[in-house]
């Protein structure tokens, strides 16, 4: 008898706290998943894999930039201007196209969009960044708002929500919400741009450390690699099956809605090391398949920048395939103006002229500038610690 009294007396416990509990998740909502705040500014956490979810639901827009850190730097009020509608920029930072086609497919059910714009890579299989498990973040863009919950059940947010703290470990920082996941700001970032003696100073950095200390030096003597040559079978069934799944299922499902996207336009230097291998022949590969597959489609443009004169400019390069925001806007302006698109009567021109430039790219120039500014920086260095040391 004693035990069926504390077996109701748990349950009631349970019916009585459980709603308790989530409602003050509820009513908490550190990230504004389910609320914009009650008596706060709109705060956001850096994550946009589950942040993007509450600029969906609540900020008005017709239009969306879907990208990765190519695009995180547009302006969805530059876009708006240049393009027609009202933007917001979901881009997430390593994203490849599965991953945006998770958000991308909830906005489009659940919007009336008119222009999708974004950036093609050439990641095309369906492994999520390491950092972003898919598990922790695509229930949010599936249509049970329930389960949504489960984003704050964690030690991190049960703990922001005993402390009801307004700490920006627990909801987040005021941003920009024209590009809110835009880094060309931050030091880091902006003390790469300006040229070829940026990068020697900050050779250490991670994303130029390999590149300047061993990708540069080992493709110097290396031999231009054969020409339009055969890509692996597998490959080409994975690039057909990606152009298949994110551009053309979703331009024949949503034909009012306009997608325009853009290859990213890498540094010459990095097409320089592609030549060399096989790397560009797969990218002639995605670019001409794309081209050709979506000719069809009223509702889809596609933009090739490769060959713009800026690609050969490092001033504007952090790295071999990020970009100051002065290329984000000229490619907004571009996509207005009509230039640079990318049709079949023109795709195997553009592509024979980015083969031709980039096999033609002095590397050895440029990695005996590089090698020998690290060398001086070394020596200064030295020099010194040898003079404090005394």
């Amino acid at each position: 008898m004693l035990s069926k009294k504390a077996a109701l007396l748990f349950l009631a416990m349970v019916i009585l706290v459980c709603p308790s509990f989530f409602a003050a998740l509820y009513i908490y909502d550190p990230m504004s998943i389910f609320h914009t705040p009650y008596s706060r500014e709109l705060t956001l956490s850096s994550n946009m894999r589950r942040q993007n979810i509450a600029l969906i639901r609540h900020l008005p827009f017709d239009s969306v930039i879907v990208g990765n850190s190519y695009t995180e730097n547009t302006s969805a009020r530059e876009a708006g201007e240049q393009l027609g509608g009202q933007f917001i920029n979901i881009s997430m930072s390593g994203s490849n196209l599965y991953e945006r086609s998770v958000v991308l497919e909830y906005v489009l059910r659940h919007h009336k969009i008119k222009t999708v714009f974004g950036v093609l890579t050439e990641r095309t299989n369906r492994e999520v960044h390491r950092s972003y498990p898919l598990s922790e973040w695509s229930f949010l863009y599936d249509d049970n708002i329930t389960n949504d919950f489960k984003v704050y059940l964690n030690r991190r947010y049960l703990g922001c929500l005993i402390k009801w703290s307004n700490s920006p470990e627990c909801i987040g920082r005021q941003v920009d919400l024209d590009r809110p996941a835009a880094w060309f700001e931050e030091t880091a970032h902006a003390s790469r741009f300006g040229g070829l003696d940026n990068w020697i100073m900050h050779h250490e950095n991670e994303q130029l450390a390999d590149l300047l200390h061993k990708t540069l030096p080992q493709n110097v003597n290396k031999p231009i690699f054969q020409r339009e040559k055969d890509i692996a079978p597998k490959v080409a069934m994975s690039i057909r099956a990606a152009i298949d799944e994110f551009i053309i299922q979703p331009a024949k499902e949503y034909p009012a809605t306009n997608f325009v996207y853009f290859f990213n336009p890498d540094l010459i230097l990095g097409r320089a090391f592609e030549v060399r291998g096989n790397g560009l022949n797969v990218h002639a590969f995605w670019v001409r398949e794309t081209t050709l597959r979506c000719a069809t489609l009223n509702n889809v443009q596609l933009y090739f920048f490769d060959n713009e004169p800026f690609t050969e400019d490092i001033q504007y390069y952090k790295d071999i395939g990020h970009y100051s925001p002065d290329i984000n806007s000229l490619i907004l302006q571009s996509v207005r103006l009509g230039k640079n698109r990318l049709t079949p009567d023109n795709v195997e021109a553009q592509l024979h002229l980015l083969a031709e430039r980039a096999a033609a790219y002095d590397i050895k120039a440029i990695n005996a500038y590089i090698q020998e500014g690290i060398r001086r920086m070394d020596a200064d260095a030295t020099s010194e610690n040898l003079f404090f040391v005394e």
